[in-house]
């Protein structure tokens, strides 16, 4: 699984509501009120995985590697538009 918090960048607060994706799977999930997340995916390899919230530009990580049993963390800062 890839867990992480997704914050603003310029307050530095986690972001409720945060859309986090596999772009490879069906896999989705959302952020917490505090902005943390898991998402859970099928297993070992390598994901690219999007993350999408209105009012913010749409953050792409690629290439993401999961090893079998083990949590990989993956926090981001998202920018406001606008």
């Amino acid at each position: 699984r890839a867990e992480g918090v997704i914050t603003d960048q310029q307050t530095g607060e986690g972001l409720a509501g945060v859309v986090v994706k596999s772009t490879d799977t069906d896999h989705t999930t959302t952020t917490d009120r505090n902005g943390k997340y898991k998402l859970y995916l099928p297993g070992k390899g390598s994901y690219a995985i999007v993350f999408q919230k209105p009012g913010y530009q749409v953050h792409e990580q690629k290439e993401l590697s999961l090893c079998t049993g083990e949590a990989t963390a993956l926090s981001v800062a998202l920018t406001a538009t606008g």
